[in-house]
């Protein structure tokens, strides 16, 4: 990724984790993952009162193996 805000990490090719730093300011959406993943990474800012326009989400079958996790930081001292 060439956004300095953007770092991913990964063990081998692996990716194992995604930051995505607080400087990182974007309007619109912006997702950082590829479709194939089970689960989407996302960056959304949009004005006050935008309304998002319908849209539908695709149907996958999936099986675990596995936890995944999640950790969203939001502000913080630096």
């Amino acid at each position: 990724m060439s956004d300095a805000n953007i770092e991913a990490i990964t063990h081998g090719l692996e990716p194992i984790a995604l930051i995505i730093r607080a400087d990182y300011d974007e309007p619109g959406i912006k997702f950082f993952t590829p479709g194939s993943f089970s689960q989407q990474v996302a960056y959304m800012k949009h004005p006050q009162g935008h309304k998002i326009t319908a849209h539908v989400h695709n149907m996958m079958t999936r099986q675990g193996f596995s936890t995944h996790r999640r950790s969203s930081l939001s502000g913080g001292a630096r």
